[in-house]
């Protein structure tokens, strides 16, 4: 056995690769559809341009409310809570959650004002009155859940600014 990394003569794998990228063109910058850059590497990074999500969104289906407003809630001494409005994916919402009241709200629909916290329609008696015919005026909270649950933040993925593809 002949010990060589030590040989003068010889590069290490950094120098070697060094010199051969040192001889190799860079090609130009092309624009490609996504699709077909399969194998291609990007001319430059890309940033992003808007946060994502854009703003406070409800990660699932239920109920904006006011935290403060379920403390203590379980199912012997439910929170029972005025629902004044509903806001689906893609609308604005037009209300705000004040205290005693909630906001039916769908997965990925903005935070309406006023609300901190998701509580998921599984954990209230919606079912119930659904089933009863009872009318979803008023909906009965069953359990305390935290403060912030179910609510993804503004930029929780991405943010403005951020490298996302080196």
């Amino acid at each position: 056995m002949h010990a060589h990394h030590d040989t003068p003569d010889m590069l290490s794998v950094e120098e070697a690769l060094e010199k051969i990228l040192a001889l190799t063109p860079v090609l130009e910058a092309e624009d490609t559809p996504l699709l077909e850059a399969l194998g291609q590497v990007l001319a430059q990074d890309a940033v992003a341009r808007f946060d994502i999500p854009p703003a406070d969104n409800s990660a699932m289906d239920g109920y904006a409310v006011r935290h403060q407003d379920i403390v203590g809630a379980g199912p012997t001494g439910p929170k029972v809570l005025t629902v004044v409005g509903l806001v689906a994916a893609g609308q604005l919402p037009t209300q705000e959650v004040r205290s005693g009241t909630a906001i039916r709200i769908m997965t990925g629909a903005l935070i309406p004002p006023g609300a901190d916290t998701v509580v998921p329609f599984e954990e209230t008696d919606e079912v119930e009155r659904t089933a009863a015919g009872i009318s979803l005026d008023e909906i009965a909270i069953l359990c305390e859940i935290g403060k912030g649950d179910s609510v993804r933040p503004a930029a929780e993925d991405v943010k403005r600014g951020e490298i996302i593809l080196p």
